[in-house]
């Protein structure tokens, strides 16, 4: 049989753990340095850019490794 007592103090400790929690993790957020407006829009044009040089050269590998194979498979034939 399970005792009323024992399950509503678990209850507590469960209820004070997850009020711990959000003060400390409010509390570290306080701590962060968000960046600003500037900081964010040279973030982004970073990002991106680095998204396409990276696409374009994964492209240009995809190009001559597609004719390198088809050379290679017409050569076989």
């Amino acid at each position: 049989m399970i005792n009323m007592a024992d399950n509503s103090m678990t209850e507590k400790a469960k209820t004070a753990g997850v009020k711990k929690y959000y003060k400390d993790t409010i509390g570290e957020l306080k701590k962060v340095i968000w960046p600003n407006r500037q900081q964010t829009i040279n973030n982004t044009i970073a990002v991106l850019g680095s998204v396409v040089v990276i696409g374009l050269l994964i492209w240009v590998f995809d190009i001559f490794l597609e004719l390198g194979l088809s050379r290679l498979i017409i050569g076989i034939k």
